[in-house]
Parts: C-alpha cells; sequence; structure tokens
C-alpha cells in the first residue's frame, strides 16, 4: 500500500485507490472538489494520464478493467498512456 499525502479528498487514500478515483471522476465533480485548491491549475484529462500511468506502474489484476476502459475514453492523451 503506498499512501497518498495531503488534504481534503484525496488525504490518506492509498494511492492506487486515488488513480481510480481520479479516473473515475467526471468534469463537474473535479471542478467541485479543486474549485478552491491549488490544483485548479490541473486539467481533468492531465489527472487522468497520471492516474492511468500510475496505475500501468503499480499494475495490479484488479486494474485491467479500469485500463481497458481507460483505452476507450474520450481523451487521446489518456487512451495514448492506457495502450
Amino acid at each position: 500500500m503506498i499512501p497518498v499525502c495531503g488534504a481534503g479528498v484525496n488525504a490518506g487514500k492509498e494511492a492506487v485507490t486515488l488513480a481510480r478515483d481520479i479516473l473515475a471522476r467526471d468534469r463537474e465533480t473535479f471542478s467541485t472538489e479543486i474549485r478552491k485548491s491549488p490544483k485548479k491549475r490541473a486539467t481533468l484529462r492531465d489527472m487522468k494520464r497520471n492516474a492511468i500511468v500510475a496505475l500501468g506502474n503499480m499494475c495490479t489484476p484488479d486494474d485491467a478493467a479500469v485500463q481497458t476502459c481507460a483505452r476507450a475514453g474520450d481523451e487521446p492523451l489518456v487512451r495514448d498512456h492506457a495502450a
């Protein structure tokens, strides 16, 4: 288990759990969560790209479905990193 440092909605989450949560977020949820955060410079697309790279690096069998879903997603940047 790799814990995630930080505050707010992500504090104390395991890295794999956080990556899965980010990949499941929609734009509205993401915007609400980061509205008053320094992370507001980050885009959901970039966060999803980072999350799929992190999942690929940790490579658990449970993440195969998440990676398959990311490969079929709307964002080319995320699809490329999920391949």
